[in-house]
């Protein structure tokens, strides 16, 4: 799951930006479906890699075949890489399964997830 980061060179950190004001939240970046390829530089170039308070994952299966690629997660379904999901407390708040979404929807995404519900 190599992240599709956007091109324009002004956007490239407001990822970097949407973990930094989470320092208090853990997060995990799982690269699947790699081809063997290393996500790092894509991460630096968006501000990301050295936090402390995030996790850098590879699985070790590369495949993209679909007969052979990681297809389940946590026990929910991978379909589309990237897929964002947010948890709060253990449980899955908020899903995104079918790719790349803009950093103020994430944001707004990590501050619901965080807020009270009210009923």
């Amino acid at each position: 799951m190599v992240p599709q980061l956007p091109g324009r060179a002004r956007s490239r950190h407001r990822l970097g930006e949407v973990h930094r004001g989470q320092s208090r939240r853990e997060g995990r970046f799982l690269n699947i479906w790699h081809k063997g390829q290393d996500p790092a530089p894509r991460l630096a170039a968006a501000g990301l890699g050295a936090q402390p308070n995030l996790l850098l994952l590879t699985h070790p299966n590369p495949s993209r075949l679909a007969a052979d690629r990681l297809n389940a997660f946590m026990g929910l379904p991978v379909t589309w890489v990237p897929t964002t999901w947010v948890y709060r407390e253990g449980k899955l708040r908020v899903a995104f399964n079918y790719g790349e979404i803009r950093f103020p929807v994430l944001q707004q995404m990590v501050d619901d997830a965080r807020n009270e519900w009210s009923r």
